[in-house]
């Protein structure tokens, strides 16, 4: 039997002053699954993620993770959990290695964590091994 989703959003609407940027966004994340987020620009899909982390405050709806709301948490709650929104192609710690920037992602984290996950990156991205 199907356990229940991991991250749930559920009838998601976000505003930007007067205006509507995301309206009824429902998705569900299952364990093990692989999303993406689809569309063209102003579609709503960067706005939909920053509601989730709590980086702007949704105008209605419900996220939640593993059950427990999301719309009360802080976003370092959130990063605690981790949650976290990496911007792309803003280069956020341009000064520092690859092996750097992905300790930074794993900030919080218990060192052997760290180490792991570290190693996992390369095996999957070698090329990154290079930089580091």
């Amino acid at each position: 039997m199907r356990e229940g989703p991991l991250l749930s959003i559920a009838n998601l609407a976000v505003n930007y002053g007067d205006v509507q940027a995301v309206r009824d966004v429902n998705l569900d994340v299952y364990s093990g699954e692989v999303v993406a987020l689809l569309g063209s620009n102003g579609a709503g899909k960067s706005t939909t993620l920053k509601a989730i982390c709590r980086l702007i405050k949704p105008l209605s709806g419900e996220i939640t993770f593993v059950g427990q709301s999301l719309m009360l948490q802080s976003t370092e709650k959130l990063v605690g959990l981790g949650i976290a929104l990496v911007p792309e192609r803003r280069r956020v710690f341009p000064a520092l290695t690859v092996t750097e920037n992905l300790e930074m992602g794993a900030y919080g984290r218990p060192a052997t964590y760290t180490r792991e996950g570290l190693e996992e990156m390369f095996d999957l991205f070698p090329v990154l091994r290079h930089y580091s």
